[in-house]
């Protein structure tokens, strides 16, 4: 009798991890979905995307997802692959992986019935980042973290970029460590500008340009 309730709490346990989909909330211009072991089709609002798929947006094209509690802004010529999407009673898992181009994850809003544990990865062929907060900006080689804690490993080596930071990886070193938006901001405008680029309309030209390029 013992072995027969052991093998039922095992099994009720083991149903709690399901695999979820991926939906796109929006396209615009070319954006291609390729399942797997199928072709690349266009993409529309609505549709459903299963793990281990590829999304690809064309020139001056770009989607958004909704995947493990997260939403996806996959910005022109990015091309990436979900990896994996499970639920696991209140905690979504994700990860999937950036062959090219950039893509933003944030997290939407947390109301009291979808307050749910989010585990979040995004690796591309040079590192990895891992959602310890709500909004961060990845391309393969660096992140910029807008708000909350992000990850950001190569190898062993990790490093925490807090909201208003920026890091990037070198294949083969660690990351730097986070640094200041705000100085990158004068860095830029200081570099190519008079005096009076100086001021706080420099600073922002310098952002549009550092924290999203």
């Amino acid at each position: 009798m013992k072995k027969l309730l052991t093998i039922l709490l095992l099994t009720s346990g083991a149903l709690s991890v399901y695999a979820a989909d991926v939906s796109v909330l929006s396209v615009t211009g070319s954006v291609e979905i390729k399942e797997p072991g199928g072709i690349w089709t266009a993409a529309a609002a609505g549709q459903t995307v299963s793990s281990r798929s590829m999304v690809s947006t064309g020139f001056g094209s770009s989607a958004r997802l909704s995947a493990g509690g997260m939403e996806l802004s996959l910005q022109p010529l990015t091309r990436m692959t979900i990896e994996s999407l499970t639920q696991d009673g209140d905690t979504d898992r994700t990860e999937v992986s950036l062959q090219a181009g950039r893509i933003r994850a944030a997290r939407p809003p947390v109301t009291r019935t979808t307050r749910r544990e989010v585990n979040f990865r995004v690796s591309t062929p040079v590192a990895t980042a891992a959602v310890r907060g709500t909004d961060f900006t990845l391309s393969p080689d660096k992140l910029v973290t807008a708000e909350g804690l992000v990850e950001f490993s190569q190898g062993q080596a990790v490093v925490l970029s807090p909201g208003g930071t920026f890091t990037f990886a070198v294949p083969g070193l660690r990351p730097i460590d986070p640094a200041d938006l705000v100085g990158e901001k004068w860095g830029v405008s200081i570099s190519s500008g008079s005096g009076q680029d100086r001021s706080d309309s420099g600073k922002s030209r310098g952002y549009a340009r550092i924290s999203l390029e």
